[in-house]
């Protein structure tokens, strides 16, 4: 997947926990089943939701699994799953899921946002464009700037650096204090070899990024293309602190021996 979805979570968690627990785990899953059965579809999204935040990812499956047998009609459970799957790299279940979502209200707007990243992880780019550009025509979206980064994030990934930054620039002015947008409008910048604003970018994105050493080489990689050589061997210097031993730590290295 690409750096921007790579967002995995360990599965199933539970077995061994019912392990630990011995025998009395049946009657504890079989009375939670009993609670999960009587709750409506907003309560088992937010049940969903905290057990996949608490990293039980199989939990929470099971959970909108069960939802959707229950409420088959529920856009709620089925657009939440449609995100689980995508999120867990079920891009397959994720496009179904999403489709029978706006089958059932095409008017449900996030599942278009939602659809489009699956698509763009599938390489169809062309339908991932018209998903996210069907997400900005509802006016009443709440967070146009996610989208707006997810265009300019597609946009990049097919050498449309004019159009990539056009987005980006978008998301910005939409929510100045969108560090990510800020970040990746940086790094479109680099490639451009406009280091003068990408070094202010990246700026601008640092509270968000100290501790990545990624972001500290490429920061210190645009500051040894604009001459500022002591600005650059500080973040170079970073990489080496929060990122021991990485291929960004041995190459910072490397870049430092030049030009201290």
């Amino acid at each position: 997947m690409t750096k921007w979805t790579q967002v995995f979570f360990a599965v199933m968690l539970l077995p061994g926990l019912m392990l630990a627990v011995g025998c009395g785990a049946d009657s504890v899953r079989k009375e939670a089943d009993k609670t999960v059965q009587g709750m409506d579809p907003e309560s088992k999204v937010r049940l969903a939701r905290s057990y996949f935040n608490g990293g039980k990812t199989g939990e929470a499956m099971r959970v909108l699994e069960d939802g959707m047998k229950e409420y088959p009609e529920s856009v709620l459970i089925r657009n939440y799953y449609g995100q689980l799957s995508f999120l867990t790299g079920n891009l397959e279940m994720a496009e179904a899921a999403l489709l029978e979502v706006l089958r059932l209200n095409p008017f449900m707007t996030d599942a278009h946002n939602t659809l489009g990243a699956v698509y763009q992880e599938m390489g169809r780019y062309n339908e991932a464009e018209k998903e996210y550009r069907l997400t900005l025509e509802d006016h009443s979206y709440s967070t146009p700037e996610k989208v707006y980064l997810n265009l300019g994030l597609l946009f990049k990934t097919q050498e449309r650096m004019e159009e990539a930054i056009s987005m980006l620039r978008r998301a910005v002015e939409t929510d100045p204090e969108y560090l990510q947008a800020h970040y990746e409008l940086a790094g479109a910048l680099e490639k451009i070899e406009n280091f003068r604003e990408a070094a202010r970018e990246y700026g601008v994105a640092e509270p968000a990024y100290r501790k990545s050493g990624e972001f500290h080489y490429r920061y210190g990689v645009v500051h040894m293309k604009l001459g500022n050589n002591l600005e650059a061997a500080e973040h170079f210097r970073k990489v080496i602190d929060v990122a021991p031993g990485s291929e960004n730590s041995a190459k910072a290295d490397k870049l430092l021996e030049l030009i201290e």
